[in-house]
């Protein structure tokens, strides 16, 4: 059984992480394990997708739009699909600017480039990046989840913080 639109807005609500900062992102690892096929054929009829295109439109979204399908249907913009298809506007350009995120939906396009799409990308820390200045958008939301403050240091004060597990590469992952 395929879950209803709302049932599957309560599921990405319990991807939901609260950053140290106070901003909730999603993992977007976690948001492609729940939207599977199934999972997807059993909303599309909300999105206003024409029947004659459900199937195509559901291996555009499988393939490369898995994080916007989320952003959509957590924000309640779902019936906005096809404009953002159609606008070639899917994961692999996220994020937009938000010139470009209004000309594709007029009515929230600011409110998607200034908010909704960052709780859906939230920067990866990265091994390659560890020990380098990062220069970061005000909007990007850091995987912080716990911090302690272990100490004072010449430069201020140091703080041990937990990361999402999988939204970072520069410690490997224990396997219990």
């Amino acid at each position: 059984m395929s879950p209803s639109i709302d049932t599957l807005w309560h599921q990405i609500d319990k991807l939901r992480q609260r950053s140290v900062d106070g901003r909730h992102f999603v993992n977007p690892l976690d948001l492609k394990s729940l939207l599977s096929r199934q999972t997807i054929e059993g909303v599309i009829h909300h999105c206003g997708v024409p029947d004659r295109c459900r199937s195509s439109i559901i291996d555009t979204v499988l393939a490369r739009g898995r994080i916007l399908f989320g952003i959509l249907i957590w924000r309640e913009w779902h019936y906005s699909l096809m404009e953002f298809i159609e606008h070639n506007a899917l994961d692999d350009q996220l994020p937009l600017d938000e010139a470009r995120a209004k000309e594709v939906a007029v009515t929230f396009g600011s409110d998607f480039a200034q908010n909704a799409q960052w709780e859906f990308l939230p920067r990866i820390l990265t091994k390659e990046t560890s020990g380098n200045h990062l220069c970061l958008r005000k909007e990007e939301i850091l995987p912080f989840t716990g911090e302690v403050m272990v100490g004072r240091g010449s430069f201020g004060i140091v703080h041990r913080m937990t990361v999402a597990p999988t939204l970072q590469t520069i410690f490997p992952q224990q396997v219990c």
